[in-house]
């Protein structure tokens, strides 16, 4: 018996793909090490995303974490993209805009756009 772990919701891939394009794609995670790298592979978005950091990497914050990213790669301007209210208050921590995905997990009491499904990423405003 095969059990497949099923994460990630529709349309991830093509999406990563699409705004790689324009645009340089990291990720930040309250995760342990490996974590990051376990969903990228699983997901198949290696090719997508220049780097990652997580809880695991720094032991702070996430919106210190946040930093730490955009000083090792030299970030001047980014936007965060999350489904809680703890990433609305690391983005606010990190001094960053915060994407709210309608679709994910939690909830967030303020944001700086929404989405209700990860194709909206594609045509945003705030991304264009």
């Amino acid at each position: 018996f095969q059990n497949e772990c099923k994460i990630g919701y529709p349309k991830v891939r093509e999406t990563m793909e699409a705004l790689s394009k324009k645009h340089r794609i990291f990720i930040v995670s309250n995760a342990q090490c490996g974590y990051p790298e376990l969903c990228i592979d699983k997901l198949g978005l290696g090719d997508y995303i220049e780097g990652h950091m997580c809880f695991g990497d720094t032991g702070t914050s996430k919106g210190k974490t946040i930093r730490t990213l955009m000083e090792k790669y030299d970030i001047t301007s980014c936007i965060y993209i999350g489904d809680t209210q703890g990433d609305l208050e690391a983005c606010r921590e990190a001094g960053i805009p915060f994407i709210f995905c309608g679709y994910g997990l939690g909830s967030a009491d303020s944001y700086d756009a929404r989405i209700e499904s990860i194709e909206e990423l594609i045509d945003l405003e705030i991304l264009n």
